[in-house]
């Protein structure tokens, strides 16, 4: 679909159009675990809206491109792309933007562990998915919540967290979100000693990874597998 709007901006000569479907192409490169296509194609479309001052288009495209400096472990070029993509939706009002670009700017300063600063951002993304009633957005917030729950050792919240964000995603029928986040859970169940339940949930999100071709499976699998063996290890044990 996006190679053919692709070809249609080209015959019609809609940069903007050019622009929205490479970035979107981009996004494809990316699931299938294609980073280095991914940054070129969402590069190009950051130029094209550059050039022609559309600045959302602009912040949607520095958005994705701090995601794959993340991906990459790059985190100084992650944070310097989530930024200009803050500045500029707050710039044009784009609510659901700002949020987005919270949001992974939280994850970069979790990855740094700096956690506070991390569930700051994130709060300020869920409030304002809230505000805006974007479910799936407050989904994911929750979620990244979940995260930093989790690596303070709060587990209990945590969980609770991760549960919210799995009803609003299987709420919404997006798939990827509810993956995400049954894998969270599965190791959160982990390390609260429930290998047995661990592995059940890890297969179904795996399973889902998979069926979705997201780049996420073969690093899935891998997990599992290795879970698999550490409890085979113990002999089975592992909370039922």
């Amino acid at each position: 679909l996006y190679r053919q709007s692709l070809k249609i901006a080209w015959e019609l000569g809609e940069r903007l159009w050019e622009g929205a479907a490479l970035c979107g192409l981009g996004i494809v490169a990316e699931m299938r675990g294609k980073l280095e296509e991914a940054e070129d194609l969402c590069t190009q479309s950051q130029e094209i809206a550059r050039r022609a001052g559309y600045r959302r288009g602009e912040a949607v495209a520095l958005w994705e491109l701090g995601r794959f400096a993340r991906l990459r472990g790059k985190l100084d070029e992650a944070q310097h792309l989530f930024t200009q993509s803050l500045e500029i939706h707050r710039e044009v009002e784009d609510r659901p933007g700002e949020a987005g670009s919270l949001r992974e700017l939280g994850k970069v300063a979790s990855l740094r562990g700096r956690l506070p600063e991390a569930e700051a951002l994130c709060r300020q993304s869920l409030e304002i998915k809230r505000e805006v009633g974007d479910r799936l957005g407050e989904a994911k917030a929750l979620n990244e919540l979940g995260r930093v729950a989790q690596d303070r050792g709060e587990l209990a919240e945590a969980e609770d967290l991760y549960t919210q964000s799995l009803e609003i995603a299987r709420e919404v029928g997006d798939r990827p979100a509810e993956a995400k986040t049954l894998w969270g859970m599965a190791v959160l169940v982990d390390e609260q000693g429930n290998s047995r339940l661990a592995v059940e949930r890890m297969e179904g999100a795996y399973r889902m990874f998979e069926e979705m071709g997201l780049a996420e499976a073969e690093q899935a699998k891998a997990d599992l597998e290795q879970l698999r063996k550490r409890l085979e290890e113990e002999g089975g044990r592992g909370a039922d």
